[in-house]
């Protein structure tokens, strides 16, 4: 009986504790700021809880980052169709601008 109870619960943790904001469309821009990069979509839909939700950060100090940052050139480059998750909490100041920390990038 208790593994009734305690099961949903535990499903639920990880998107509690992990705010994820997905968007679907194309990189309109790339920006160096303040030692992040700020990766800007178009033409997409986004959860506007995070100032217009089409912004997504980096930090080009760490390697993962690194290789999104590559990926996400190429997509700007060939203007393909990316699907992308941004986790954790909102950054609403500088140098982030009301982005989402990019987790997730796929070409499409």
């Amino acid at each position: 009986m208790k593994f009734n109870i305690i099961f949903p619960i535990l499903l639920l943790l990880p998107s509690i504790s992990f705010a994820a904001k997905d968007y679907v469309g194309k990189v309109s821009s790339i920006r160096a700021d303040g030692g992040k990069v700020l990766v800007t979509m178009k033409d997409g839909t986004a959860d506007t809880g995070c100032g217009t939700g089409n912004k997504f950060w980096l930090d080009p100090t760490i390697d993962f980052d690194k290789s999104i940052l590559s990926l996400a050139i190429t997509a700007k480059a060939t203007q393909d169709t990316v699907y992308i998750l941004g986790g954790g909490d909102c950054q609403p100041n500088w140098p982030y601008y009301n982005s989402h920390r990019l987790s997730v990038f796929e070409l499409r």
